[in-house]
């Protein structure tokens, strides 16, 4: 195959197995003499992060209650991304639906500079939400594209 300069080629490639998540480099070499090559970056899969709420301890009544967004890299390669909670929203419910918490992201923006946390692969970046304190009883928390997570507060 003869190329002329300036031309551009698109090529499809399909591999004979599965990859797992996360962000390859694809290189191409021209058999000429002198050897081409042409790489690109190639991110394979959801993610790179799941998220999932936890409770750091379990959570008493009139106690702030220790919860915390954990964030997973579940891509083979790290990752480097700015993992702040602002502008995230959570919200949590009492068993009969009642909105108890609301943290309205839309006041709590990100006001400075991003802040880059690198995240090694199959690592965890464990991030506290501080709550205020609830009444005894169970609540669902919901953080909006993410996680969800039942939870009792006991006396």
């Amino acid at each position: 195959m003869t190329f002329t300069p300036g031309e551009r080629r698109t090529y499809a490639l399909t591999l004979p197995m599965q990859l797992t998540p996360g962000e390859y480099t694809a290189v191409l070499t021209l058999r000429s003499q002198p050897p081409l090559y042409a790489q690109t970056t190639v991110k394979v899969g959801p993610g790179p992060f799941v998220t999932d709420l936890v409770l750091r301890e379990p959570a008493r009544a009139g106690q702030p209650i220790g919860l915390a967004v954990a964030f997973r890299n579940i891509w083979c390669s790290a990752v480097t991304a700015d993992l702040r909670l602002c502008g995230q929203s959570l919200l949590i419910r009492d068993a009969e639906g009642n909105t108890v918490y609301d943290n309205k992201p839309e006041k709590e923006v990100c006001r400075t500079d991003l802040r880059p946390t690198t995240v090694p692969s199959g690592g965890l970046r464990v991030t506290p939400w501080p709550v205020p304190p609830l009444k005894v009883g169970w609540y669902t928390a919901i953080l909006w594209g993410g996680a969800v997570k039942r939870f009792e507060v006991k006396p």
